[in-house]
């Protein structure tokens, strides 16, 4: 993270610039769906694909299969919706014309990401009250070195070297290996780095974030199943790259907040934007 900062200021670029632009590539990945209740949907190979362009604008698209969907273009003073902290990174929330509330949460190691969307559909909760229920999660395991979407079958076997890219995002990891003593440091989307002994909140799930996904790879998500108007929750997301090392982004993010310049008479929006209040990074070890 102090790299990127000294290169954003000796280049006079912002160090988010410095941060998105350092996730440049191709993606290359497997692309999981699962539903609202844990249930693997679909899964196909597709890519994430991020280029620098002259003038300091870099181009984001998507490729699934023979389809490439242009998805936005980057300048340092528009970043759209994403934001990062040292390994991490969250795009949204973000309202699609389909109705839905899309949060999506990323991890880093080395050459190898995890990346978690998280969608919310529009409901009502058991009161009657307007609301968001969680519609479907997709879950990515991307590489950007060349050798491909990380299926299982390719990584059978395959050992990278210890602490530099040895992410193999099949593997199952015991229970303990979470339950360690934590030391390291906390990141914040506003660029402060603290040093932290971290809180328990990779090991269970909790009633803010009740849709829990434990994964093969030793990836763990915590989503709320259910956002409440104006009521700001948490989305987040561990990762054990390699034994001894672990990383984990939170989000906090609100939806339905009541517009005030809504009437009935001018029929103006009744909600604002769902936006981010916070992100803060864990990187840290044992």
């Amino acid at each position: 993270m102090l790299l990127l900062a000294l290169i954003g200021s000796a280049s006079g670029l912002t160090p988010q610039w410095a941060s998105l632009t350092s996730q440049t590539g191709n993606w290359e990945g497997v692309w999981t769906t699962y539903d609202q209740h844990g249930v693997v949907q679909s899964e196909t190979e597709a890519s994430w694909i991020l280029e620098l362009e002259p003038e300091n604008r870099a181009r984001h698209t998507l490729r699934v299969g023979d389809q490439t969907i242009p998805v936005a273009t980057y300048t340092p003073d528009n970043l759209g919706k994403q934001q990062c902290a040292g390994a991490g990174m969250v795009c949204g929330p973000s309202l699609l014309r389909s109705g839905l509330v899309s949060t999506e949460l990323s991890l880093r190691h080395g050459a190898s990401r995890v990346r978690v969307t998280v969608q919310h559909a529009p409901a009502f909760d058991p009161d009657g009250v307007e609301a968001m229920l969680l519609y479907r999660t997709i879950v990515c395991r991307e590489r950007c070195d060349g050798t491909g979407a990380p299926t299982k079958a390719k990584e059978e076997g395959l050992e990278r070297p210890k602490g530099v890219d040895e992410a193999s995002f099949w593997r199952g990891v015991p229970p303990t290996a979470w339950q360690r003593d934590w030391e390291g440091d906390t990141i914040t989307g506003e660029g402060h780095v603290t040093p932290t002994r971290l809180d328990d909140w990779h090991l269970k799930r909790s009633a803010e974030a009740s849709y829990t996904l434990h994964l093969p790879g030793a990836i763990r998500l915590f989503a709320p199943a259910l956002l409440r108007p104006a009521i700001p929750a948490p989305f987040r997301l561990a990762w054990l790259p390699w034994d001894g090392h672990l990383l984990r982004a939170q989000a906090r993010a609100v939806a339905l907040e009541p517009s005030s310049s809504f009437s009935d008479e001018d029929k103006g929006e009744r909600f604002r934007p769902p936006r981010l209040l916070s992100l803060e990074v864990d990187e840290v070890h044992c």
